[in-house]
């Protein structure tokens, strides 16, 4: 950026007429810049819905009921029945 040097009050005002006159808005990078933030913040939204949705369903999952089952197992070598009870 080049060095600015103001010797009278007229200096000044000329320079903030001519800055006044240009729209910062229209420049092409800070068109980028605010694509780049809306893909952010798009983004952002879309990991909290899923993280949302995740704790949602394992909050569910936690909270169904336990079920005892009874598994039977027979042993080859030995012959014996072996019950052994599973609590999901």
């Amino acid at each position: 950026m080049a060095q600015v040097e103001f010797r009278s009050p007229e200096d000044v005002d000329r320079y903030v007429q001519e800055l006044s006159g240009r729209k910062v808005e229209d420049a092409p990078k800070l068109r980028l810049w605010r694509i780049a933030e809306r893909l952010a913040w798009a983004l952002l939204l879309a990991t909290a819905f899923l993280v949302y949705y995740l704790l949602d369903l394992t909050n569910e999952a936690l909270s169904l009921p336990h079920v005892g089952v009874n598994v039977i197992r027979t042993s080859a070598r030995i012959g014996w029945i072996l019950v052994s009870s599973v609590y999901t």
